[in-house]
């Protein structure tokens, strides 16, 4: 994350993030981008996870090797629970009723991430953007609680294809429409 002047941290541009959302509202159209802490900190914890490896079990070099790993992976998951609050308080100005995306949980057996099916592996292999819907699963929480706080409610929509043409941050405010269209006509 960003240092900015003030000492607080703020999510980075849109063209280094990874992830993001897009938002339709009253109050215009926006693309939220999410940072992806695990992209960055996942790398090193698992570097300092090999450099273990090659120590002795229970030896002073292989424990400060491990303590770094572990906090490596404890600023990870601090990083992603400040960036859902952020995101959430960013949300919330446009409005507190949401419509979301339905997802399907990733892991369950035949669904997108399923590690017994040969063909969804590979590190940019079919279920490659599956690996973020846990976090945004828990984005969808915290703007559950939070909208609740201010009045609110978080509806959740299963959209079908076909999906609108474009990939990563160009296709966020046309899917942001689809999904909007598709509600109101299940009304």
């Amino acid at each position: 994350l960003n240092h900015n002047a003030k000492g607080a941290f703020q999510a980075p541009d849109c063209e280094r993030s990874p992830s993001s959302i897009g938002v339709i509202s009253p109050k215009g159209e926006a693309v939220i981008p999410l940072w992806r802490a695990d992209k960055h900190w996942k790398p090193r914890a698992d570097a300092a996870a090999d450099r273990a490896k090659s120590c002795t079990k229970g030896s002073r070099m292989w424990r400060k090797r491990v303590a770094a790993q572990h906090s490596m992976l404890k600023r990870m998951a601090l990083q992603q629970r400040q960036d859902r609050r952020e995101v959430v308080r960013k949300l919330l100005e446009h409005g507190v009723h949401f419509v979301v995306i339905d997802y399907v949980v990733r892991s369950k057996e035949g669904k997108l991430a399923d590690a017994s099916d040969p063909t969804r592996g590979g590190a940019l292999g079919l279920n490659w953007s599956a690996q973020n819907t846990g976090s945004i699963g828990y984005l969808v929480q915290w703007l559950e609680e939070k909208a609740k706080e201010y009045g609110g409610s978080v509806r959740r929509h299963k959209l079908s294809p076909p999906f609108p043409p474009g990939y990563g941050h160009e296709n966020k405010i046309p899917m942001a429409r689809l999904l909007r269209d598709s509600f109101l006509k299940s009304l």
